[in-house]
């Protein structure tokens, strides 16, 4: 079910398997990029998701301050919400972003599991075991 879907992102929302696909479609703005994550946040919340499928391969550029937003307040109202998640990060192919994105993904603290790959095939196999 399509949860969000406008030319920033599309959220899904996979109830066979309880996992929300978020999908980035390119260049967003500080704003932008916050109001997907708090749509995201509200996806996760309504159906109580544990599992996530992050899309990243169009990613243009996320922001340090963006970078911060995200490995901070998002992961942890996340947590509190749903505790501990499994994440499915799908890489993008640019180096700059892959590394942007590296970076986020190691930062988190809170022991959610997280399986980076460049295909989202992978991805949803991991998180469907």
């Amino acid at each position: 079910m399509v949860f969000h879907n406008d030319k920033f992102a599309e959220i899904k929302w996979d109830e066979a398997n309880r996992i929300v696909i978020t999908t980035y479609k390119g260049y967003m703005s500080s704003e932008q990029y916050r109001a997907v994550g708090d749509l995201v946040f509200e996806c996760i919340s309504k159906y109580k998701a544990i599992r996530l499928l992050v899309d990243c391969r169009n990613f243009i550029t996320v922001r340090p301050e963006d970078q911060e937003w995200t490995m901070t307040f998002h992961t942890n109202r996340v947590f509190k919400a749903v505790g501990k998640t499994k994440y499915a990060m799908i890489m993008p192919s640019n180096m700059v972003q892959k590394q942007v994105v590296d970076k986020m993904v190691k930062s988190d603290k809170l022991g959610n599991q997280t399986f980076v790959t460049a295909s989202v095939e992978e991805g949803m196999a991991w998180l469907r075991k």
